[in-house]
């Protein structure tokens, strides 16, 4: 069983890499990406991770830095301070459930004004 901060860690080296292969590598294969509070599904499985990423990746991903991360178990809860080209820094919350080898569920909450470019 892999320690859950080395879990999530890898998966943000692939996002700062915008390698959304390597990103979506580290979901399970049924993983669920969704938004806290209204319960929007971003996407379902890898295949659908790797494409919404993707799409981040190719619309002007400027930056990724955690800010804070708290660890509860198989839970990581970070704090992220996220920047596409042009725009100012905004912030996000991702809660990370991890499983014994991949992350299983991720819930976000953003700011209000957070671009997602994979929902263009």
């Amino acid at each position: 069983m892999r320690n859950p901060v080395d879990i999530v860690d890898d998966q943000i080296m692939a996002y700062r890499a915008r390698d959304a292969a390597a990103f979506a590598a580290c979901y399970e294969e049924d993983a669920v990406c969704a938004v806290l509070g209204s319960g929007e599904c971003l996407a379902r499985g890898r295949a659908e991770i790797e494409a919404r990423w993707g799409a981040d990746f190719r619309t002007g991903l400027d930056s990724l830095e955690i800010t804070e991360r708290i660890l509860a178990g198989r839970f990581v809860i970070d704090v992220e301070q996220v920047r596409f080209e042009g725009e100012t820094m905004k912030r996000a919350i991702a809660i990370y459930q991890t499983g014994p080898e991949q992350i299983r569920h991720v819930w976000f909450v953003f700011d209000p004004g957070f671009r997602d470019p994979g929902a263009e």
